[in-house]
């Protein structure tokens, strides 16, 4: 016969992985969302800043 070793089993709470996945996509997901809502305020920054510029050079319109 062959002696065999196995791992000791994970019990309870770390061994339930259930909705892991989920969770991680979520976090991802809200990486995204941060990272994504701060490149727009920046690029939103970026424009009101050239059409100041412009408003400044040749004035408001009207």
């Amino acid at each position: 016969m062959r002696a065999t070793t196995r791992a000791p089993r994970r019990e309870g709470f770390v061994a339930d992985e259930r909705g892991a996945v989920s969770v991680e996509y979520v976090v991802v997901l809200l990486l995204v969302a941060l990272v994504g809502l701060a490149a727009w305020q920046s690029y939103q920054q970026t424009i009101e800043d050239d059409a100041n510029a412009q408003y400044r050079t040749f004035g408001y319109p009207g």
